[in-house]
């Protein structure tokens, strides 16, 4: 309520009365320069604009009070003071229903883009006040256990800020894939050196060791080596290695690793892809298609009669499995949505290569063929490694995953 009247019989003075007077003048002792400092029922006449929630402060005569601010001073551009409308016209976060249908597409947006992608050091200096999101008003807008906003043009805004923010973290990650793929070859090696030590020996331990780690035609390939004066072949390096790389399956690889960069910097640099998060969903697909690849390689290496198998053949698959799974998490971006169904597929591909595999050497163990129990043995290990990691990733996506998405309901605020 607010009432005017003449004040005074001598001095006359046109004075406004009543709780919003007051109320407003607390607001302006206790306001911020370069902001608009209002009360929540201003809030809920103007949703559409970017306000930064604050926590409650104590207002005099009135208690504990929320009050929003609407900073305009970290948007100015060349002497001028673009209106909020201005400013973040292309956020479909603080556009009414229905007036985003109403704008062109144009190049990819600036301000929006610095909003979300904003680090600890260049945030807005009122953001350090605002409340974070509570449980409860998290769950208002999202579905699915927290995983997708209920809105599409939001699930839009935000998969799109976060492509944007890792879009130098995918490069990383496909460059650290080649020296994934080049650490296999090391890991041959250093195998091979010692495999080489052992099997040479002539003692009959070492002989049955052996065989019994490398497979039945250890001792024979060692020897065989030697009569070539020890000169080593890729062939001889990948045998021991935890995925047999073959050259054609090497290029596979390397030429998806490559699609994958030009792929992304594409929809990252050209215009005719608005939407980036269409970033994420090719990362995906490329991580997808190399997983699929290397499992097929692992399991023809496996079954292809001219392979001699080594006892403990199920230990490389958890590695190899468990990387990918890290590469995937820690420099794509992609949501948990997209992550869990690549845990699906992985497992599918482990179990559906390997069981087969494992019934065949469960068969010749029961023929009495005790290095079979080895592999029986390192399956089981392997198995639970690789259920264990990947609970463990998954829980530790999701969880980031909730933060990321209350922070940027949080964020989206101070725009």
């Amino acid at each position: 309520p607010c009432m005017s009247g003449i004040v005074g019989t001598k001095n006359l003075r046109f004075c406004l009365f009543g709780d919003t007077m007051n109320t407003a003048a607390r607001m302006d002792q206790m306001g911020r320069a370069d902001c608009i400092h209002t009360t929540e029922d201003v809030i809920d006449l103007a949703p559409g604009e970017a306000w930064e929630k604050l926590r409650r402060i104590d207002v005099k005569g009135k208690g504990l009070m929320q009050t929003y601010l609407l900073p305009y001073s970290a948007f100015e551009k060349d002497g001028e003071n673009p209106s909020v409308s201005e400013i973040c016209f292309e956020n479909p976060l603080l556009l009414k229903d229905g007036r985003h249908k109403n704008l062109q597409p144009g190049p990819a947006p600036h301000l929006p883009d610095e909003a979300l992608a904003a680090t600890p050091s260049n945030r807005s200096k009122y953001e350090e006040c605002a409340t974070p999101v509570k449980d409860s008003v998290y769950k208002n807008y999202t579905k699915h256990l927290g995983l997708a906003f209920k809105k599409f043009e939001w699930e839009k805004a935000y998969l799109d800020g976060e492509a944007r923010l890792v879009e130098i973290e995918v490069y990383i990650g496909y460059f650290l894939y080649v020296l994934v793929l080049l650490s296999n070859l090391l890991f041959g090696y250093i195998n091979y050196v010692l495999h080489h030590s052992i099997c040479t020996d002539s003692s009959l331990t070492a002989v049955e060791f052996c065989q019994l780690k490398f497979g039945e035609l250890a001792v024979e390939q060692a020897q065989d080596i030697d009569g070539r004066d020890g000169r080593l072949s890729y062939n001889d390096i990948i045998t021991y290695s935890l995925f047999r790389m073959t050259p054609a399956s090497l290029g596979i690889l390397l030429g998806l690793n490559a699609l994958g960069p030009l792929t992304h910097w594409f929809i990252h640099r050209k215009n005719c892809v608005k939407s980036k998060y269409w970033a994420l969903v090719n990362v995906w697909v490329i991580y997808t298609a190399k997983l699929i690849v290397i499992f097929v390689i692992m399991y023809l290496s496996l079954v292809m009669p001219e392979q001699e198998k080594n006892a403990d053949w199920p230990w490389g698959w958890g590695p190899v499995l468990v990387t990918q799974a890290l590469l995937l998490v820690m420099y794509s971006g992609v949501p948990m949505t997209l992550y869990c169904a690549w845990w699906c597929i992985a497992t599918a591909l482990y179990y559906g290569f390997s069981l087969p595999v494992i019934l065949q050497d469960k068969a010749l163990l029961d023929e009495g063929a005790s290095m079979y129990l080895i592999t029986i043995n390192e399956y089981i290990k392997t198995s639970i490694i690789v259920f264990c990691m990947g609970v463990i990733l998954c829980l530790g996506k999701y969880s980031k995953e909730i933060n990321t998405r209350k922070r940027f309901l949080q964020r989206v605020q101070v725009l």
